[in-house]
């Protein structure tokens, strides 16, 4: 598991971290220098956590599992970077580095403490890259350095829980709340890392194999690191998610008004406000699609007023009778109607031309309003997508088309 999963996540945090160095380099904020720090302090701790490199730096400084505590400070250092960029973003500057100071006179109190009592307990130790701390936790100088080191590390972790979320309550709902919350999440899954390390040392004293728990300690580091980098990193990376879904998003309605606007064009050409040639109707617009799609709402709403000859209110209340009986409700119902309306209407001006008399005012009022929209462009797209959906796929749509023959009513040709 070592072999895989540990490089995997300082594979992740290097990249985390060279996302965000282009803007420490171009702004040098406190929060940003203290993230940075963070992604390349948890980069090293991986990175020391895989087995070759953990041999080799223990051979190198000629200390059995040196790396190991490395490593351990490199968590308690990460949980406390957390703290820093949540206190510098959160407070003044002036009472931020206050604040700040003692934290890092705190951790390097605890770092010290740490190095002392490790270097008491290395002379009983054996190097073993996957389970040093389970099998040192026998050694009762070990036992020591763990209370300590886990003691520092869940303050560190509830306290960036409490920041976090403190913090994002403060701030409006967006991605900078939903990154907060990610992360908070991430520093709760790594008590269960605490809590299966803080075993071990129980373990010793009753006789059971620390063994069995570890990879759940694993698992858990690996988690809450995971879910810590993507909610840091959440706030730069998700706005822009959401413009290439907002964007999607207008794709989608384009190319599912098009079959309406399209049937409605072959009867109704001079609604087009610009060239077919020019505007390439066979093709998606790679650019200005929100002038394409106030386009499209302007030609489908005129091309209706066009239409507006051949509609007729008894055929549009049977088809309403109809698709109520077959359980469409409100606005759906309605634009199922609005659909059928325009269906029978383009069949009509197809068979029998523009010879349609003028309708009387009585009868073209109750199609003024076709829908309750608040006059806004996505009110209105949210509309003439539900129509142009009941237009191509609704059955009830169909099935007004074939009773056609039986409205002829609806034109006096000349």
């Amino acid at each position: 598991m070592n072999w895989v999963l540990y490089p995997a996540c300082a594979a992740v945090t290097f990249l985390a971290l060279l996302y965000r160095l282009p803007t420490l380099i171009r702004r040098p904020e406190p929060a940003l220098v203290a993230l940075c720090c963070y992604f390349a302090i948890l980069t090293i701790a991986f990175t020391l956590s895989t087995p070759p490199v953990f041999v080799g730096v223990s051979k190198f400084f000629g200390v059995p599992n040196i790396a190991g505590m490395l490593t351990q400070c490199g968590a308690l250092l990460a949980a406390v970077m957390q703290q820093v960029v949540v206190v510098a973003w959160a407070y003044p500057w002036a009472q931020a580095k206050l604040r700040i100071r003692w934290l890092l006179v705190l951790t390097v109190s605890a770092l010290t403490c740490m190095a002392f009592l490790f270097g008491i307990a290395v002379q009983d130790m054996t190097v073993n890259p996957h389970n040093f701390a389970v099998d040192s936790a026998a050694i009762s100088s070990y036992q020591l350095y763990l209370a300590v080191y886990l003691s520092c590390y869940i303050l560190g972790l509830v306290e960036s829980v409490r920041l976090c979320w403190r913090y994002s309550s403060e701030v409006g709902p967006g991605w900078l709340r939903s990154g907060l919350r990610t992360a908070a999440a991430g520093s709760s899954l790594g008590l269960v890392y605490a809590a299966a390390r803080g075993a071990d040392i129980f373990a010793a004293h009753i006789g059971l194999d620390g063994r069995q728990w570890e990879p759940v300690a694993r698992l858990g580091a690996v988690g809450a690191t995971l879910l810590m980098v993507i909610g840091w990193t959440m706030p730069t990376w998700g706005p822009l998610l959401s413009r290439v879904s907002a964007q999607s998003g207008r794709y989608r309605t384009y190319y599912r008004l098009r079959p309406l606007w399209q049937a409605l064009y072959n009867v109704v050409p001079d609604i087009a406000l610009a060239l077919p040639r020019q505007r390439g109707i066979s093709r998606l617009p790679l650019s200005h699609l929100d002038l394409h799609l106030y386009r499209r709402i302007v030609e489908i709403r005129d091309a209706r007023m066009a239409l507006l000859p051949f509609f007729d209110i008894e055929f549009s209340d049977a088809v309403r009778t109809r698709a109520a009986q077959q359980g469409w409700t409100g606005r759906r119902l309605d634009a199922v109607v609005e659909a059928a309306n325009l269906a029978v209407a383009i069949e009509a001006k197809k068979r029998w031309g523009s010879g349609a008399s003028a309708m009387p005012q009585t009868i073209a009022g109750d199609f003024d309003r076709p829908d309750e929209t608040d006059g806004s462009l996505h009110d209105e797209l949210d509309w003439l997508v539900l129509v142009a959906v009941a237009f191509a796929r609704s059955p009830v749509v169909a099935g007004a088309i074939s009773t056609l023959p039986n409205h002829e009513h609806l034109t006096n040709p000349e």
